[in-house]
């Protein structure tokens, strides 16, 4: 079983690696944002409209 020291390394060497992963889809999801409005600018077409989530009848 490893030490505990170890597991603390272990554990903080996944915790950086997750924010690095995070900080990079977030950069993802701005980019596809800006490149759906350049699109809608560009085309003249509403993409964002027919991909909104419909809502639920109550």
């Amino acid at each position: 079983m490893k030490s505990d020291n170890a597991r603390i390394k272990e554990l903080e060497a996944k915790i950086k690696l997750l924010e690095k992963e995070k900080e990079f889809f977030k950069l993802k999801a701005v980019a596809w944002e800006t490149l759906v409005d350049v699109a809608e600018e560009t085309m003249n077409i509403s993409i964002k409209k027919k991909f909104a989530p419909k809502r639920l009848k109550s």
